[in-house]
């Protein structure tokens, strides 16, 4: 099979876009596709698999509007995750040469993807979740039902007309392609965790058996601990040479590492989060020369 990631990006690479676009290249199976008004280093253009087709922000989103049939003008660039459901349409032309299509973040750094890759021989549509789609990485085939499930979101030219962020990417397409578990965790939150265990165990088992008759057999939801909230023992390494990463503490590989709340995000109310200070890296460095890449709460650091 072959595989690609469409990945619009405006504005300034992070300090570790070096990181991430290394552990993209881990990954020669899957090709990235780069939309930026960024300028890519010698070493960033190296990867045979990573490709830039440079652009502005705001011809990208004319691109989009003409490709959509909408107004879409947001003034900020975060704006364009709700934009994730809608990039197999937008990029039809590319998607078309791939089996599978998906996209992710970039405060990643990506593990050996082989085992997900793999499940597509099974699966439509993955998830490295198991209550809702991951925005930060998810794969769907380009053939299937899923590529076209973003025109199924309710309202969804409206939405994406909007300048603020709806969570398109997470929410609104997990309703689509798992309404049933989406609302089945919405109603345990808001009405049955807070009583007695009877209720707990009673709810859970009714709605597991529900879900396992109504669910879509072509989809996977899976949790994969990739999005950790670390604490002062946390300890994620990525070795250099074979590409995967491990979680140190409990003893598990990991198919990537999202560093949402390494940093600061809007999503915790963490104080104590990283600064372009905490990487210990120079840009253009090789980590080739390392043995690995040491992750913790307090930074990244060379190992070796």
């Amino acid at each position: 099979m072959k595989y690609v990631i469409i990945q619009p990006y405006f504005g300034e690479f992070p300090v570790w876009m070096d990181l991430f676009l290394y552990s993209c290249s881990k990954n020669p199976k899957v090709d990235f596709v780069f939309y930026t008004d960024c300028v890519p280093t010698p070493i960033q253009l190296s990867y045979t698999n990573i490709s830039f087709r440079r652009i502005t922000f705001l011809d990208y989103c004319s691109m989009v509007s003409e490709r959509l049939g909408i107004d879409f003008k947001p003034e900020n660039s975060y704006k364009l995750c709700d934009l994730k459901p809608f990039l197999g349409v937008v990029h039809q032309d590319i998607i078309d040469t791939y089996d599978c299509w998906g996209y992710c973040d970039i405060d990643l750094v990506l593990g050996d993807l082989t085992t997900l890759l793999n499940k597509m021989s099974t699966y439509d549509l993955i998830s490295t979740h198991a209550d809702r789609l991951s925005g930060h990485f998810t794969l769907m085939k380009t053939k299937s039902k899923f590529t076209r499930a973003c025109f199924k979101i309710r309202n969804w030219k409206k939405k994406l007309m909007m300048q603020k962020h709806k969570c398109l990417d997470e929410t609104d397409l997990t309703k689509v392609v798992a309404r049933f578990m989406f609302y089945k965790d919405a109603v345990y939150r808001r009405f049955i965790r807070n009583h007695s265990s009877i209720i707990d165990t009673l709810y859970s088992k009714v709605a597991n058996f529900i879900l396992s008759v109504v669910r879509d057999k072509k989809v996977n939801f899976e949790e994969l601990h990739t999005t950790p909230i670390p604490d002062y023992t946390s300890k994620y390494v990525y070795y250099t040479k074979t590409g995967k990463v491990f979680d140190v503490i409990n003893k598990r590989e990991l198919p990537y590492l999202h560093f949402l709340f390494f940093k600061k995000t809007q999503y915790s109310d963490n104080t104590d989060y990283w600064t372009n200070d905490s990487y210990h890296f120079q840009q253009g460095e090789s980590f080739l020369d390392c043995k690995g890449v040491e992750i913790t709460k307090t930074g990244v650091f060379s190992i070796g």
